[in-house]
């Protein structure tokens, strides 16, 4: 009998909530602020408390608890490194965070402000290599600190006619951008110039620069998201999500690192990921139990965080998310294909033989082109609509493989990476169903061995599949 680990719908990987793999939390409030360290190893929250709980990701226990602020925290941002962290406060003060230390080593206010008269902060941000921070305001100005982790100058650098909402840098850091009111003003900051942007349709709430620094994204107080060509300050798309709650709209938007896709965080439970080829919406990440405010994209892009008045943060996969919602669309467009190319009197051929031999009590072959077929325990599934996903397991060792699904070859000689790849496929209502793993070569470490992933939509049962030269490994999937 071959190797076969299977795991339930209760394992951390779980495509249908879209691939939540940690749950932190709850905390003793809701959330509405959220930051990933740049090694994804912590997750930094605030709720009602006033107080910066950083969370260790892998055992969810507290790291550290951040004490200081007298007001809500309102933004917060990591250095670099990912050794201190910067908050802005309703109580009208930045302070800069020591992590290790857990104490705060530098506190700011605007300038010719005192910390009695403080007015909220509502953003800070690090500029490149964390030189300097800006943040701003209710008091209607841009103050800039230079070398703030030690103590720097303080200066303002912009003043508005309404209070400053938002800021943000773009990715190379070579351009700040903020709002006032329905303007957006954009600075560059190698020269501190300064332009507006045309206003938008309501009071911005949110910014996010595209990877590229060609487009500049605002999300407005009336739930509309529009996209600025900063190269000619004209209004390139606008999108509406639509949510049950008809609020003010504050929550958060943010690009992927790799500019494919936006997602916004919403006032109901499921923020959404949009993709930005077509400015679709591609699917809602589901599991929040409140309105979630917050998103953030780690830094390498694999990861996404969201912070929820359920008052737990969750951590999303976002790389299966992505493949599972392109690979749906390419399903769609195939049988699309193939039902044209079955009209017109073509079919579909393969190289691969597909000779199976059975026993006259068994629905599973007994061998597949003269190989001897191990048969695993049936594994159930809810739905006939099934995908499958196939990557290497183990060490990339140049396996190559094709899969037979009901004597079809639904994938043809295919080499193994960490990626996976997904097989859409339809199960006889009618009878057995059978899967089989035909191996091509054994790799650089034999046997041939696959994860396979089997997804019906409700739950998911990971397992591994060997195969060599003289057998294949099967699975026998069985409609519940």
């Amino acid at each position: 009998m071959a190797f076969v680990r299977q795991a339930t719908a209760q394992s951390k990987f779980d495509i249908q909530s879209y691939n939540v793999i940690d749950t932190v939390g709850p905390y003793r409030s809701a959330l509405h602020l959220v930051a990933l360290s740049p090694d994804t190893k912590y997750v930094a929250s605030s709720g009602e408390d006033n107080n910066i709980v950083i969370w260790r990701v892998d055992s969810n226990t507290v790291f550290r608890t951040l004490k200081g602020h007298k007001g809500r925290v309102n933004d917060i941002e990591y250095t670099g490194d990912g050794k201190y962290l910067a908050s802005a406060s309703a109580d009208g003060t930045v302070i800069i965070w020591d992590i290790n230390k857990n104490k705060s080593i530098r506190s700011y206010v605007p300038e010719g402000t005192g910390g009695a008269k403080g007015k909220s902060i509502n953003f800070v941000c690090f500029s490149k290599d964390d030189k300097d921070i800006l943040f701003g305001g209710e008091n209607n100005n841009i103050t800039k600190v230079h070398t703030p982790l030690i103590g720097g100058s303080i200066n303002q650098i912009a003043s508005t006619a309404e209070s400053v909402s938002t800021g943000v840098m773009s990715p190379d850091r070579k351009w700040f951008a903020f709002s006032s009111g329905a303007l957006i003003y954009l600075m560059n900051m190698a020269n501190s110039d300064l332009k507006v942007i045309a206003g938008s349709s309501d009071q911005v709430t949110s910014l996010a620069f595209s990877p590229d620094n060609k487009y500049l994204a605002s999300k407005c107080k009336d739930r509309y998201i529009e996209f600025w060509n900063l190269r000619t300050s004209v209004k390139a798309k606008s999108i509406k999500p639509e949510y049950d709650e008809r609020a003010a709209d504050f929550s958060k938007i943010q690009y992927s690192p790799d500019g494919k896709y936006f997602c916004t965080g919403s006032l109901d439970d499921s923020p959404q990921m949009w993709d930005m080829d077509d400015y679709k919406m591609l699917y809602r990440l589901k599991g929040h139990a409140g309105p979630t405010p917050e998103i953030e994209f780690s830094r390498d892009g694999r990861l996404i965080a969201s912070a929820s008045q359920d008052s737990t943060i969750r951590i999303w996969y976002l790389a299966e998310a992505v493949l599972l919602a392109e690979e749906q669309k390419k399903f769609a467009n195939d049988s699309l294909t193939k039902a044209r190319r079955a009209k017109n009197g073509l079919t579909d051929s393969t190289k691969l033989e597909s000779e199976l031999t059975y026993t006259s009590n068994s629905s599973i072959p007994l061998t597949l082109n003269g190989r001897k077929v191990n048969a695993s325990h049936p594994v159930e599934v809810m739905s006939k609509n099934v995908s499958l996903y196939v990557w290497d397991d183990d060490q990339v060792d140049g396996d190559i493989i094709s899969l037979n699904f009901n004597g079809q070859w639904v994938l043809n000689a295919y080499k193994l990476t960490k990626k996976k790849k997904v097989v859409n496929i339809i199960l006889n209502e009618n009878g057995d169903n059978f899967l089989l793993l035909y191996a091509h070569n054994e790799g650089d470490t034999p046997p041939n061995t696959a994860g396979v992933s089997i997804y019906d939509g409700y739950r998911e049962t990971r397992l591994i599949l060997k195969s060599d030269l003289k057998s294949c490994d099967a699975v026998r999937l069985k409609l519940k």
